[in-house]
């Protein structure tokens, strides 16, 4: 009895457990280059902007708007990050620039920039710019002063 109830917990743990392989972002086709959509608000008031209108998280399960997503706690933004490859460090205070490269199919079939903005707010002292924003270009560095 003991076996069959180990047996379960195990199945139970496993079958509840997240699988990466089935995480997926499916990009809008509508983008800009110049308005970005505001995607999440984090606790310290940065944020998650895009290029692109809308961005889904693929799960098994079917899909979830990637804001609902952040908020419920199902992929983060460093676990993008991770499958993501670095760059380089902007010279405006620290911003770290990304790319993901469709061919490797870790977590989406378009190719994407990501920076993790860490620019200097010119109008405030000791104040820096912490948004994220994941685009279609590298250009995408330009709005962490703008923003």
């Amino acid at each position: 009895m003991k076996k069959y109830i180990f047996i379960l917990l195990i199945l139970f743990i496993t079958g509840c457990s997240k699988n990466d392989d089935d995480t997926f972002l499916n990009f809008s086709p509508e983008s800009s280059n110049n308005i970005l959509a505001e995607i999440y608000t984090f606790s310290d008031g940065s944020k998650l902007l895009s290029q692109f209108s809308n961005i889904e998280l693929k799960l098994s399960e079917g899909n979830i708007d990637l804001t609902i997503a952040l908020q419920q706690q199902l992929i983060s933004v460093e676990e993008i990050i991770e499958k993501m490859d670095y760059l380089s460090e902007i010279n405006d205070g620290g911003s770290k620039l990304y790319f993901y490269d469709k061919s490797t199919k870790k977590i989406a079939d378009e190719n994407f920039y990501l920076v993790k903005c860490h620019s200097i707010d010119s109008s405030k002292e000791n104040v820096f710019n912490k948004n994220i924003i994941i685009g279609k270009t590298e250009k995408i560095t330009e709005k962490c002063i703008e923003n």
